[in-house]
């Protein structure tokens, strides 16, 4: 599919189908996730995948007691029913072992953070 298309054609969904993402169909998203581009090549962020569902009730209560949990009417329920949750995470430690630290003192965002972001967006699209 050509990238125009793909970003045209992604939606967000707060609606899933009770069964299992093929681990083909999962394992090349998070393998598109994890070859994003970070800062030096540090990849300094992991992907948790959550399958348990009591798990991601966690998550998603978490979600709850965020203050952007019923922005604009969405709610944090549909993390609950999906039949999997990656949560991206940024990773300081691995960036200062290459940088050092204090890892913030050149950045107004945390590199991090913004790979993480990165692989978010990844994750998003690959889905597509």
């Amino acid at each position: 599919m050509e990238f125009d298309l793909v970003l045209r054609k992604r939606r967000n969904v707060y609606g899933f189908q009770d069964r299992p993402i093929p681990e083909v169909v999962l394992s090349r998203i998070l393998e598109n996730a994890r070859h994003v581009p970070s800062a030096g090549f540090t990849q300094d962020f992991d992907l948790v995948v959550v399958r348990d569902p009591e798990k991601r009730a966690k998550l998603a209560e978490a979600a709850r007691q965020n203050e952007y949990a019923s922005y604009e009417g969405a709610v944090a329920g549909f993390i609950e029913k999906a039949p999997v949750v990656v949560v991206p995470c940024g990773n300081k430690s691995r960036f200062e072992s290459k940088y050092g630290s204090p890892a913030e003192k050149n950045a107004r965002i945390p590199w991090w953070l913004t790979d993480s972001a990165f692989s978010s967006l990844a994750l998003i699209l690959s889905a597509v």
